[in-house]
């Protein structure tokens, strides 16, 4: 009795290759091309019932913004919290 036809993955590595923009104008070059990719692509997810339903339930609220409005939330945080950090005379370390 024939055995049923096995499935088999193949993957393959070169090592030591590198792409740049130059071989393949799909990849983004600057940092700053690089975030706006990023946020194209975390605002299409939070988009779908799946992802944006699963934030829900992990007790998230989905919400996508703007990397200006990520910079602008960082900092103020990094603020707030240096200001705690002093008035309760914590030091660098």
């Amino acid at each position: 009795m024939a055995r049923p036809p096995r499935k088999v993955i193949i993957s393959c590595a070169i090592t030591g290759g590198i792409h740049t923009p130059t071989m393949s104008p799909a990849l983004p070059v600057t940092p700053k091309e690089i975030v706006a990719r990023l946020n194209e692509a975390v605002r299409k997810a939070i988009g779908t019932p799946n992802v944006s339903g699963r934030l829900k339930d992990l007790g998230g609220y989905p919400r996508s913004s703007s990397p200006e409005e990520m910079t602008s939330k960082v900092r103020s945080q990094i603020q707030l919290w240096k200001d705690v950090a002093d008035k309760a005379g914590l030091e660098k370390q």
